[in-house]
């Protein structure tokens, strides 16, 4: 049996063979490499996730590669006072700590985002560059998730970049195995992170808002004993670490693995099963693939003896495609019946409290792609490097290309069938929306689509109107890009110049006027003055 390695380079790039091999071959063993026990089968790990009083959670958070005296010179020099809040501790911290999140963290908190996670979404996507590519992570799933996390802890939307960076050495110091020099800039980026969850937690006390760090300090009431400062500023350190770095790789996971596998049209046909596919992407190519535990007592999992204080790594992604468990696990399969039993999020008590939150934007994000983007594709022949980390695994830089359709231009093709939805929609009547003619359709969209959302770069609005009817910018440019976006088809070209007009909600013009928009007829629509759809890809 190979030994386990996570930090090994060919395991990096695809480790699910290694999983297949160890579940085959030796589903519990001790790997002198990390000095652990590796578990692997999808029983023995859930066994493990679930049983807190055998399996302590008190050494997720110790590092990997220990630390040298210096780094524990220039923590304690700089003020680190950070300590285990959510993940690295147990019952009756671990619950106390739990029950005061749970009643900040709520459902309904969680579901008022979802309009402003759409808007962020949109967003980057609007601010393009007309350059035929996009770097997935770079250009929208390495920033939205924290932008998202900060909107639910209150945090200034500037500190984005700090954020992500104290998190990606945070997560380096603790789970990688940098150098000895490394380690120390490591951690005095670590002591700014934390320092930085402090201002968080200060400028709430002062001014209070609708965020989960301040209902963190209503619910604290002034007294200690409840919450300490402190101890909020540890939770929300620990949640601008994980509440978006396993989200921006999940995200990229999911768009990867629907590209790659050829998928994404099956999104782009039917968006009301993203919820369904984002269950099943998170069981096949989860962010989050191994987890650890520390055996409180001798026990035995799956047969095997381990010994009081052994060290334990759960292999959250083997459990997933374990095949006693997942029929082909492999296969992208949303019709699973068990769709629902992965353990992306962990089991038991440590079940992942920002669940429902990564779900969402995984739910947001994938249907504003396969709306605004619904032909992209892999650039071929890409490498996926990972960071040296045994808890992750994604690619750090993804490429996009969207494919140009035959003839050079991308083009709009209404069919009457689907104009008189669009028009259900803007409350016309299906008897004057057959009578416009094709080019007054066309002149609708045109005249009504926003500008942020057709041209790279540019940040004012156009109002849609219909006549003297106004629409709000969420509602008309969703049913618009849905419209038009399904309806895609390669055209004749277009004026450029022909200035935008829109076609009155009342015109009744006759079949003189009219032109016959069947699926057939082809017409191509310029959605930007300096834009062709053809150049128009999403990317941070």
């Amino acid at each position: 049996m190979m030994d386990f390695d996570p930090f090994g380079t060919v395991y990096l790039q695809d480790p699910y063979p290694f999983f297949e091999r160890y579940q085959r071959e030796a589903p519990v063993y001790d790997s002198e490499t990390i000095d652990h026990w590796v578990v692997s089968r999808y029983d023995d790990v859930k066994e493990v996730l679930r049983d807190a009083e055998r399996f302590s959670n008190q050494n997720t958070l110790t590092p990997v590669a220990p630390w040298s005296a210096e780094v524990h010179r220039v923590l304690e020099e700089g003020g680190y006072r950070a300590r285990p809040a959510m993940v690295g501790t147990d019952p009756p911290y671990h619950t106390r700590s739990r029950k005061l999140l749970n009643q900040a963290f709520t459902p309904r908190r969680i579901s008022a985002l979802e309009p402003r996670i759409r808007r962020l979404a949109e967003d980057r996507l609007d601010r393009l560059a007309p350059n035929g590519q996009m770097d997935l992570v770079r250009d929208l799933t390495y920033e939205l998730p924290a932008q998202v996390l900060f909107l639910l802890l209150g945090v200034p939307e500037e500190d984005v970049a700090l954020v992500k960076l104290g998190a990606d050495h945070r997560l380096l110091l603790v789970w990688g195995r940098p150098t000895p020099e490394h380690q120390i800039e490591l951690a005095r980026s670590l002591v700014t992170f934390w320092h930085q969850s402090e201002r968080v937690v200060e400028r709430r006390l002062r001014d209070p808002g609708d965020d989960l760090t301040s209902e963190l300090i209503r619910l604290r009431g002034g007294d200690d004993t409840v919450l300490s400062l402190t101890e909020i500023a540890s939770l929300v350190f620990g949640l601008l670490f994980a509440g978006h770095e396993t989200t921006t790789a999940f995200l990229t996971n999911a768009v990867r693995q629907l590209l790659a596998r050829g998928r994404w049209p099956e999104l782009v046909r039917n968006p009301a099963a993203t919820p369904v596919l984002v269950e099943e992407l998170l069981r096949l190519d989860s962010s989050v693939i191994g987890w650890r535990r520390l055996a409180i007592r001798e026990t035995t999992i799956g047969g095997v003896p381990l010994p009081a204080g052994a060290r334990v790594l759960v292999l959250l992604g083997a459990a997933n495609h374990d095949p006693a468990r997942f029929h082909d696990p492999g296969a992208l399969d949303p019709g699973r019946p068990n769709l629902k039993d992965h353990l992306a999020f962990g089991f038991g008590i440590h079940y992942c409290l920002g669940a429902a939150l990564a779900r969402l934007e995984a739910k947001v994000v994938l249907e504003c792609l396969a709306s605004r983007l619904p032909n992209l594709r892999l650039v071929p022949e890409q490498l996926f490097p990972s960071a040296l980390r045994p808890a992750s695994c994604f690619g750090q830089s993804l490429d996009l290309r969207i494919t140009k359709w035959a003839g050079g231009h991308d083009a709009f093709c209404s069919s009457r069938s689907a104009i008189h939805t669009l028009m259900i929609d803007w409350r016309v009547t299906p008897r004057r929306a057959a009578s416009w003619s094709s080019d007054s359709i066309i002149q609708v969209g045109k005249s009504t689509l926003t500008r942020r959302c057709c041209c790279a770069g540019r940040r004012s609005v156009v109002r849609s109107r219909l006549g003297e009817r106004s629409l709000p910018s969420s509602n008309f440019r969703s049913n618009v890009l849905a419209f038009i976006e399904s309806n895609l088809l390669r055209a004749r070209p277009a004026d450029r110049d022909q200035p935008d007009s829109a076609v009155p909600v009342g015109d009744d013009r006759g079949p003189e006027h009219a032109r016959d928009a069947s699926d057939d007829e082809k017409t191509r629509f310029v959605i930007g003055p300096h834009l062709d759809l053809e150049q128009h890809v999403v990317g941070p």
